[in-house]
């Protein structure tokens, strides 16, 4: 039979039984352990180079990034001083088999859009895609185009999920073949105090076709 206990006020309210005492005991530990992993994943993603880091990197990073990633551009000197405009399009199979090229869609201008006058903007259209361009360029060689480290894969099939996701691949009955992306990183101007030099020109790239299969789609 259960106990009861009285409060000060009068109430009596049921005592709590040893079972459900120890499930919550059980679930608080497993939430502190998660915790705890979690912040030990995010230091040593940041720590100097040690023992620990340098045997399981390719773990580190395959937990951390690309949704976890830390970047101190904020408390830089010198922050991010330019815009990246990233469009994307589709190749897809024509009613009699043949290679569709879909029109050049300006993803930034769509996250602008949903950003604008919006009091709680979602933080998808604020960083998602800013980001993974971010993480793919810097984790890309810059003359050869090849990825650099484990982080080079990753970084450019979390960009090709984004890009699939934002054109509605996989929803309606389109399966695209292969997705393309182009970037025009614009200079932001310098404010009227500033002397570090003349504006920037714009710079422009367009990466290669990248095939898409049924699992690049799968879950968008």
């Amino acid at each position: 039979m259960e106990q009861s206990t009285e409060s000060r006020t009068g109430v009596v309210a049921p005592a709590r039984s040893p079972r459900s005492l120890a499930v919550s005991i059980a679930i608080a530990a497993v939430l502190l352990a998660v915790a705890l992993w979690h912040f030990a994943m995010l230091f040593l993603s940041i720590a100097p180079a040690n023992a620990l880091t340098t045997r399981y990197q390719k773990q580190i990073n395959g937990y951390v990034h690309p949704e976890f990633g830390q970047y101190w551009q904020l408390f830089a000197p010198n922050p991010l001083q330019q815009k990246n405009v990233i469009e994307a399009r589709l190749l897809t199979a024509g009613s009699g088999g043949e290679p569709r090229i879909g029109p050049w869609v300006n993803l930034t201008a769509r996250d602008d859009a949903a950003v604008h006058h919006n009091p709680l903007p979602s933080h998808a259209h604020q960083n998602m895609l800013r980001r993974a361009w971010d993480f793919y360029y810097q984790s890309h060689d810059g003359k050869s185009g090849r990825p650099v480290g484990t982080n080079g894969e990753l970084s450019a099939e979390y960009l090709k999920r984004i890009g699939l996701q934002r054109l509605g691949a996989g929803t309606g009955g389109v399966r695209p073949a292969g997705i393309q992306f182009r970037v025009r990183a614009v200079p932001v101007p310098d404010p009227a105090w500033s002397k570090e030099g003349p504006e920037e020109k714009t710079r422009r790239a367009t990466l290669p076709w990248w095939q898409v299969d049924e699992a690049d789609c799968r879950g968008l």
